[in-house]
C-alpha cells in the first residue's frame, strides 16, 4: 500500500512536460534529452549564484536552475529550502553565495541547453533515463501504458530522478521486469483458458434448464433476463466463482 502511495503521488505531481502517453513518446523525451545534455566538471568556489538566482559556471552565466538543482544547492549550503523560499532573489542567492562549499574536488554539473538540472561529486555515476528505458524495451518488448486517468492525461507514464547507486541495481530491475512479464503472461494464458473452455461447454438444451442452471449459481435474475431476453442470436459469458459459461 505503501508504493501503491507513493506511485499515486509521484504521478499526480507530475507538470504535463514530464507525463506522456505512451512509451515511445517517453523514449523519445528522454534519447533528445540526453543528446541534449553535457557534464561540465568546475571548482566549487567557481560555482556561483547570481542575484536573479541563476547560476554562474566559470566563465558561462545565466544558466537557469530547475527545482531539483535548488534542493541540492540547499542541502550542500546547509540551509533549508524553505529558509530559502522565503527570503528575496537577491538575498536568497548571497546565503547560497556565502554557504556553498569554495574547496574541495570538482563538481560534476548536468546540463541541458541553458538549464542545470543536478549537482554532484566525482564519485556519481550518472545513469541515463534512455539506458532505464532500453532495459524495458529489451524485457518487455511489447509494453503498453494503462489508460488514462480520469483528467484525461495522466497514463502512468513519467520521468523521475534516480538516486545514488541506482546502476547498481539494473540487474535487480531486469529480474523484476521479467517476473511481471511471465505473471502478465501466465494470468492471460489462464484467462484464454477459461474462455475455451465456456465456449465448448454448455449449460442446457433449452432455456428452461439454462435459467435453473444459472440461478442454481446465484445469477443475478437482471442478467439472467438480459442473456435470455428477446433480442437476436448473441454470446454472453457470465462470470462466478472463477467460472465462465457460454450462452449462445
Amino acid at each position: 500500500m505503501k508504493n501503491l502511495t507513493k506511485a499515486h503521488q509521484e504521478l499526480y505531481r507530475r507538470t504535463p512536460d514530464e507525463s506522456f502517453l505512451s512509451f515511445d513518446d517517453l523514449y523519445r523525451h528522454c534519447a533528445d534529452q540526453r543528446a541534449r545534455s553535457t557534464d561540465i566538471w568546475e571548482r566549487p568556489q567557481d560555482v556561483v549564484p547570481t542575484s536573479n538566482l541563476t547560476l554562474t559556471i566559470g566563465e558561462e552565466n545565466g544558466h537557469r536552475l530547475n527545482d531539483w538543482l535548488f534542493s541540492q544547492l540547499c542541502r550542500m549550503t546547509g540551509v533549508s529550502k524553505e529558509t530559502i523560499n522565503r527570503l528575496s532573489p537577491q538575498t536568497a542567492s548571497m546565503a547560497l553565495e556565502e554557504s556553498l562549499p569554495c574547496a574541495g574536488k570538482p563538481l560534476q554539473i548536468l546540463a541541458t541547453d541553458d538549464e542545470i538540472r543536478a549537482v554532484h561529486g566525482v564519485a556519481y555515476t550518472r545513469l541515463w533515463n534512455a539506458e532505464f528505458l532500453d532495459v524495458v524495451k529489451e524485457y518487455a518488448s511489447d509494453f503498453r501504458p494503462p489508460q488514462l486517468a480520469m483528467d484525461g492525461a495522466s497514463s502512468g507514464l513519467y520521468c523521475r530522478k534516480h538516486t545514488a547507486n541506482v546502476r547498481d541495481g539494473l540487474n535487480e530491475i531486469r529480474c523484476i521486469i521479467e517476473s511481471l512479464v511471465a505473471r502478465r503472461d501466465q494470468r492471460r494464458d489462464s484467462f484464454v483458458s477459461v474462455i475455451k473452455k465456456a465456449m465448448g461447454q454448455r449449460l442446457g438444451s433449452d432455456v428452461d434448464e439454462v435459467l435453473k442452471a444459472l440461478s442454481a449459481e446465484k445469477i443475478p435474475r437482471h442478467l439472467i433476463k438480459d442473456a435470455n431476453g428477446d433480442l437476436p442470436p448473441r454470446t454472453v459469458l457470465v462470470f462466478k466463482l472463477g467460472s465462465a459459461y457460454h450462452l449462445a
